[in-house]
């Protein structure tokens, strides 16, 4: 409903501090280039995997703070989540189907034709990585085109 009513920006920031609250877990956000709504459907599903991202944080990660950022520009969104938490072990807890949460994520990326990646990083902890093309297929979705036929 929040996200219908005030876009994505507001929603995000509603729910990291909602998160960081209830998790103890400091959880920082930065947000570029969201000055227009995007398409329904693209909102919704970067909304749920940083749901799910932040969740598995709060869940495996012994995190003590986390970071955000959504960034659109030249025709793609990008999402990243990182934590400084314990890490993942190897590739085999990232390409295993035994997480669901991994597995709704990736899906959501895929049915936008965008990827998603997970890996340790350099300093410690994870990053969840989403790149969802803008374009004009995602731009245009859920709208309806008129064509003018001449008399």
């Amino acid at each position: 409903m929040i996200l219908d009513d005030f876009g994505l920006p507001a929603t995000i920031d509603a729910y990291v501090r909602s998160f960081s609250k209830r998790t103890g877990i400091r959880t920082d956000v930065n947000l570029s280039g969201l000055d227009e709504r995007l398409p329904t459907g693209v909102e919704v599903a970067v909304y749920r995997i940083i749901q799910e991202a932040l969740t598995n944080v709060a869940r495996h990660s012994h995190a003590t703070n986390a970071r955000v950022d959504v960034t659109v520009a030249a025709n793609r969104l990008q999402l990243v989540v990182d934590d400084d938490g314990a890490g993942i072990q190897s590739d085999d807890a990232v390409t295993a189907p035994r997480g669901l949460g991994v597995i709704g994520m990736r899906e959501r990326a895929q049915s936008l034709s965008g990827t998603l990646s997970i890996e340790p990083r350099l300093t410690g902890g994870t990053r969840v990585n989403v790149v969802i093309p803008l374009t004009p297929l995602n731009q245009g979705e859920g709208t309806i085109s008129t064509v003018r036929i001449p008399a």
